[in-house]
């Protein structure tokens, strides 16, 4: 008995010292292992779950761990996280738009700025636009949304972590401020990832383009989605969107004022979503639906039965306000009309009640869509600017792309001609090839004119204008000469190896088709100077002949 009291009082220690010790784990230590794009939504899954199973200074005490480990692992983006969980945290403890939550997003995304972190400004944008938002701040919200949306263009979506998941929210934003072209944008870039869609993410973005399409008279359209809605949901058997899908087809007869019709699928949405595994808001606002028809058709008892049902069940939260509004009206005429005096008078009061909250959030909404309108005439204003400017930038590359186009055009046919011409003077030489032997030996060896013509370039002759007795002269005129004649030199010195660097210069000269005197102004010799120079190669080369 002592040995099995013994086993029991270790065991129990053993299983607190175990509880304890799990206690100590510090839940943000996933992130350790996950990618930086990814961090952020595990952190929020953990902050949620952690504000549902610890006390709230528990909870801020183990947000401090994200930004250990982002100085553990030099991590930048974890900086912008471990502020954004902040601004959640502060926004998700106290239910409202708060300085400390506000101040926590502002860091997040000044941090991201000031280290050229694009995708954290991206996302931490967007989380702020989505804490207001979730208050009913549309103004505030317009703004950093749009932010996010001007950043995104500057990246690939592609390697933003699960994009659609932006592009859902971003669209029902704007779907709810009647933007509807931007928020059909965003669904069709949605659906690109329908791979990657969860069933109901792709429920949501389908039903929401009806809703667009009904929205704008397209009754015939938004019918489509809506049965689209109903096939997929019943595939995968979800009675929760095929019941919403039953409601929406629903609206779109009532909008066709086929009220039987309407009220049928009403019935259908009501039956699904008053399911345990339904959508009880959806079910509660298809009742009121019936409700209001079952009025308009006679059927008073049943219409009351049916509000009463929607007033007892449905949460009264300020987007309630409007629908609690209509719901006791409705329930004050039914009573009227059934003569029906218990209830007149509460009914009344709650009406008064909800019709004046409704009244005052009316009155903050005005200033919020009046801030609203203002930011999206900016936004406009800037985007024209934007627009503007890069039309000029487009005008700017295309006039300079034309401009060095032209230059190279015509950079191109100034070459192509002096190719052409270098290959006439080419012709020309092979047509008349020097012989310095024929030359040498022609009866006309002294002559002071010859009819042969030479064709040679600009640059040789203006170098001709110069004494080529002087060495630089001489370098400078071989070079410009090879120009015109490559194998001159070489050819010559082939043929007859005895030739001297003065016997080339003559060689030279007699090819160019020089006179006497025009070869001794160019040595600086006298006219018999060079007859006896030419004698002298005329010997020199026989003697070549002879020996060879």
């Amino acid at each position: 008995m002592k040995l099995l009291y013994s086993l029991w009082i270790h065991a129990f220690l053993l299983v607190v010292f175990c509880t304890e010790a799990q206690g100590e784990v510090n839940p943000y230590e996933e992130l350790r292992t996950l990618k930086s794009e990814f961090v952020a939504f595990k952190a929020f899954s953990i902050l949620r779950t952690d504000l549902q199973l610890q006390e709230a200074d528990s909870v801020l005490k183990n947000i401090e761990f994200i930004h250990k480990l982002a100085k553990e692992k030099k991590d930048e983006n974890l900086i912008c996280v471990y502020y954004e969980m902040l601004g959640h945290y502060f926004s998700l403890r106290y239910d409202r738009v708060n300085n400390l939550a506000t101040m926590n997003h502002e860091k997040a995304i000044q941090f991201a700025q000031e280290n050229s972190l694009n995708e954290q400004l991206f996302r931490q944008n967007f989380s702020f636009g989505n804490y207001y938002y979730t208050y009913f701040k549309y103004a505030d919200a317009y703004r950093y949304f749009r932010l996010s949306l001007s950043v995104l263009e500057k990246l690939d979506e592609n390697k933003v972590a699960n994009i659609w998941q932006y592009f859902i929210t971003l669209s029902r934003y704007f779907y709810d401020i009647k933007e509807y072209d931007t928020a059909s944008h965003l669904l069709e870039k949605t659906l690109a990832y329908n791979n990657k869609l969860a069933p109901r993410e792709l429920f949501d973005v389908i039903n929401t383009l009806g809703l667009i399409a009904l929205h704008t008279g397209k009754t015939d359209e938004s019918l489509g989605y809506f049965k689209k809605v109903l096939e997929k949901s019943n595939a995968v058997m979800d009675s929760a969107w095929m019941g919403i899908a039953y409601g929406n087809m629903g609206n779109v007869y009532a909008q066709r004022h086929d009220l039987s019709k309407a009220l049928e699928y009403f019935k259908l949405d009501y039956t699904y979503n008053s399911q345990p595994s339904g959508d009880l808001i959806s079910g509660l606002i298809a009742l009121k639906r019936m409700a209001e028809i079952q009025f308009q058709q006679g059927d008073f008892e049943q219409s009351l039965a049916n509000i009463d049902i929607y007033l007892t069940k449905m949460e009264k939260k300020p987007v309630r306000y409007e629908s609690l509004v209509e719901a006791y009206d409705l329930k004050a005429r039914l009573l009227d009309t059934l003569s029906i005096e218990d209830g007149q008078l509460v009914t009344l009061k709650e009406a008064t009640k909800y019709n004046r909250l409704l009244s005052a959030l009316h009155s903050s909404s005005s200033i919020e869509m009046a801030k609203l309108e203002d930011e999206k005439a900016n936004y406009n204003q800037f985007y024209q600017e934007s627009r503007q400017y890069k039309r000029l930038s487009i005008l700017l590359v295309i006039t300079l792309g034309v401009a060095v186009s032209v230059f190279f055009l015509l950079l191109y046919k100034k070459s192509k001609r002096r190719i052409e011409r270098l290959e006439v003077v080419k012709t020309e030489e092979e047509e008349e090839e020097y012989c310095p032997l024929v030359i040498l030996s022609d009866k006309r060896f002294h002559s002071e004119d010859t009819n042969r013509k030479v064709q040679i370039s600009l640059e040789l002759r203006q170098l001709l204008s110069g004494n080529l007795m002087n060495n630089r002269n001489w370098e400078k005129f071989k070079v410009a000469y090879l120009n015109s004649f490559p194998c001159f030199f070489s050819d010559m010195m082939d043929k007859y190896p005895e030739l001297t660097d003065s016997d080339l210069r003559l060689l030279a000269l007699i090819n160019l088709n020089l006179s006497n005197k025009e070869v001794a102004d160019k040595l600086s010799v006298s006219l018999d100077g060079v007859k006896k120079a030419k004698q002298r190669l005329k010997k020199k080369l026989n003697e070549h002949i002879v020996y060879n």
